[in-house]
């Protein structure tokens, strides 16, 4: 009898201990979100020249970059992805593919979303280098 309420209150204080644990990471994936939602407003609220504009055949560029990246095809891209699709051939491009990488990554799971990819790696990068990719009317 006593190994039988043993049990039911072990089983109802593990069913507690795994909905505080869903909720705890709920709360986390909510909280990484939030920033990369800011990062991403941050970056587009920043003023661009006026009189610059984009092919749509660059914009598709950038696109099928991501998607040709994406080996495992599960929307985001990681480190060893874009180094085997960009396959860098000496340090400094590969220094620059990291640093392309870490600026952005913003949610911590070492993994660039499409958000990610295009916002903060190309839009950003953009506005960091002076919009060199950018026709000028």
């Amino acid at each position: 009898m006593y190994a039988s309420t043993y049990l039911a209150l072990k089983r109802a204080q593990d069913e507690r201990d795994a909905a505080q644990n869903y909720a705890r990471q709920d709360a986390e994936a909510a909280k990484g979100r939030e920033e990369l939602r800011n990062a991403y407003l941050k970056e587009l609220n920043e003023k661009d020249p006026n009189n610059i504009f984009y092919s749509i055949d660059h914009i598709k560029g950038v696109l099928k970059a991501f998607y040709e990246a994406d080996r495992n095809l599960d929307g985001h891209v990681t480190l060893d992805e874009l180094m085997n699709f960009y396959r860098p051939t000496d340090q400094e491009a590969c220094e620059n593919i990291l640093k392309c990488f870490r600026e952005a990554e913003v949610d911590g799971n070492n993994k660039l979303s499409l958000g990610e990819f295009f916002i903060l790696g190309f839009i950003g990068a953009e506005r960091k280098e002076g919009y060199g990719k950018a026709r000028k009317i």
